[in-house]
């Protein structure tokens, strides 16, 4: 049962950060479980956030595995009760943020960079095609080329370093 709500800006706020976490592929609860987290004095089990939050413990359940594998949250040590895992949010997001670009965009990326090589590979065993212009295609392909190799280079550039990005974004 969830408790009555302590903070109801608490509740606004995480849910913003849900909504922004959510544009990144994420689903909203992982933000509003994040910034439980960050902002809780002290570490929080997955029973404590099921009765802050209010959803179920499977919802809890699948939520904490996903964010732990990609370490938006980390496990922390409990000397009092070694059965109960306790989470605390990960404040170092930025190399969070490029695991994510690497292993999702870029890789969706270079998906749609396929996917248009084998359209164009289909056409030219065609006469002619009445719904796709040529043109276009190779047009929609030379961006998602130039989308994948911009990534791939802003990923590997020396100078783009969690410490560059916390000094850019003044973190």
């Amino acid at each position: 049962m969830k408790r009555p709500i302590e903070h109801p800006e608490l509740e606004e706020l995480s849910r913003g950060v849900g909504e922004i976490i959510e544009f990144w592929g994420f689903k909203q609860i992982h933000g509003v479980i994040w910034t439980h987290l960050f902002l809780s004095p002290e570490p929080l089990s997955a029973s404590t956030l099921v009765t802050r939050l209010g959803v179920s413990k499977a919802l809890m359940s699948l939520s904490i595995k996903e964010l732990l594998r990609h370490r938006v949250i980390l496990p922390v040590a409990n000397e009092r009760n070694r059965k109960t895992k306790f989470y605390v949010a990960n404040s170092d997001l930025f190399p969070v943020i490029q695991e994510v670009l690497e292993n999702r965009e870029l890789r969706m990326i270079a998906n749609i960079v396929a996917r248009c090589h084998h359209l164009k590979a289909s056409l030219s065993s065609r006469s002619e095609s009445e719904t796709i212009a040529p043109e276009k295609l190779e047009s929609m392909l030379r961006l998602s080329e130039e989308a994948e190799f911009t990534l791939r280079n802003l990923l590997t550039m020396p100078g783009i370093s969690p410490g560059f990005l916390k000094k850019f974004f003044q973190m």
